[in-house]
């Protein structure tokens, strides 16, 4: 839309109303969702001298399958929203290994339940 100021043409792009109230409306509609959310954050120590060997290798592969997941998540966020990608029912993520070749591993130290 081009409007005209002292003879000089204005290039701008003018927002419409509909289109002004479609944003603020999903603004709105951000701010709300964001106020129900809870942040929790839980910080722990761990004294590494005290744990036996499984609970290391649990807890090592706690992490590395953490970022599996975290990966697996971001690679199903091209085809699809977050919203609609329920992380309790992924049991199976997609990675690659050291050469680079994409496996397929089920998750086993991550659970939901």
């Amino acid at each position: 839309m081009t409007k005209k100021i002292d003879d000089k043409t204005d290039n701008r792009s003018v927002c419409s109303n509909e289109k002004k109230n479609k944003i603020k409306e999903s603004i709105q509609n951000t701010r709300l969702k964001r106020t129900m959310q809870i942040v929790k954050v839980f910080e722990c120590k761990i004294v590494e001298k005290r744990l036996n060997k499984k609970q290391k290798e649990e807890l090592e592969m706690l992490f590395v399958e953490g970022k599996w997941f975290y990966n697996h998540l971001l690679n199903l966020h091209k085809e699809k929203e977050l919203r609609e990608i329920n992380a309790c029912q992924v049991k199976e993520v997609e990675h690659f290994n050291k050469e680079h070749q994409k496996i397929n591993s089920r998750l086993e130290y991550i659970s939901a339940a």
